[in-house]
């Protein structure tokens, strides 16, 4: 006996619900964060999808997408003060979905050199490609030129943002970086 026409569509629909759950967890992308994402928001903007450090570099790998590192420490008042500016910025949370979003805070501090390129000073975003290098042409260019990955302002981190989106793939070429399929991108 042949199933019939509802039968089919009943199991293409389960397959295809199944899939999409299943590709969703492996890659990490939801439409809503888990609450472990929420937890490591910190005040930083529950509905972004944050990651720590070590779970942010392989997505980043694993996606092929930029990660945005934000260094801060609970005691420091200029974090209380970006905190608060990037928290409510609607800008900021739709780019986000171009980033793997790392949210370190005190203990959590990368100890490496390359995670303090002119400092240990705090806030620091920095950017990061999925092979754990930090691409120290992405700053802070309205700041100050001695803290370079230091931002003050939701506006200045916008900024930065849009320019990496823009120039990720085109930095990527200029490095000789491929896609990890051989593709290497030479246009944006």
């Amino acid at each position: 006996m042949a199933p019939s026409s509802s039968d089919v569509g009943f199991l293409a629909s389960s397959i295809f619900l199944i899939l999409s759950i299943f590709s969703n967890f492996c890659t990490g992308s939801t439409n809503e964060p888990t609450e472990f994402s929420k937890s490591l928001s910190r005040g930083w903007n529950d509905k972004i999808h944050w990651q720590t450090l070590s779970q942010g570099l392989d997505l980043a790998a694993k996606l092929d997408k930029p990660a945005m590192v934000i260094i801060h420490k609970t005691w420091c008042s200029a974090c209380k003060s970006l905190k608060r500016d990037f928290a409510k910025n609607a800008e900021i949370q739709e780019m986000s979905q171009h980033f793997v979003m790392v949210n370190t805070q005190d203990d959590e501090e990368p100890k490496e050199d390359k995670y303090a390129p002119d400092g240990s000073y705090i806030p620091r975003i920095l950017f990061v490609d999925g092979s754990s290098n930090v691409r120290v042409q992405h700053y802070n260019e309205d700041g100050n030129k001695k803290y370079r990955y230091f931002y003050s302002s939701a506006r200045e981190v916008i900024t930065s943002m849009r320019k990496v989106i823009t120039t990720w793939r085109h930095d990527s070429y200029e490095e000789g970086i491929d896609d990890g399929e051989g593709q290497i991108y030479d246009e944006l």
